[in-house]
């Protein structure tokens, strides 16, 4: 992981709909406690099942959230720069739910789950961003759904 200036990673959060609707305070104590990870194919960011601890914002670059179905993978989504990976474990407050994977070289700024829920409890704009984030999610894999298409294109 490499360090990054505290105005640089706020900028970065400033460009994501949930960071952004931090206050600025809540977005100045993430910032201190995010950290950017590069990662190459087909390194893992993290497995399915372990601790969701970080939330993260892919910044360059690809990764693919999969589960293991059948001794066979199966791509559930792709995740692209701007959007955000682990957003299910962290609003359940569970585990992550798939393992996601680099497949193309990628930076990623990793905020602390923690540091972000507490953050919530007081944000009700960073809640609300948070709720569009997942339905827009589970919008685009339901017309996949009655598409009879594959949600990752």
């Amino acid at each position: 992981m490499t360090r990054t200036s505290q105005d640089e990673m706020a900028r970065l959060l400033s460009a994501a709909p949930l960071f952004g609707a931090l206050s600025g305070e809540g977005r100045a104590r993430l910032a201190r406690s995010a950290r950017i990870a590069t990662y190459s194919a087909p390194q893992r960011l993290w497995t399915a099942g372990t601790e969701a601890t970080r939330l993260g914002l892919v910044i360059s670059g690809r990764l693919k959230s999969v589960q293991h179905v059948a001794d066979r993978e199966v791509i559930v989504d792709v995740v692209l720069p701007g959007e955000l990976v682990g957003e299910v474990a962290f609003a359940l407050g569970a585990r992550y739910q798939s393992t996601v994977i680099c497949l193309r070289r990628a930076r990623v700024l990793l905020g602390e789950a923690g540091l972000l829920r507490h953050a919530l409890g007081r944000e009700q704009r960073a809640q609300a961003a948070l709720a569009a984030d997942l339905a827009a999610q589970v919008q685009r894999l339901m017309r996949a759904c009655k598409d009879g298409s594959n949600p990752v294109q």
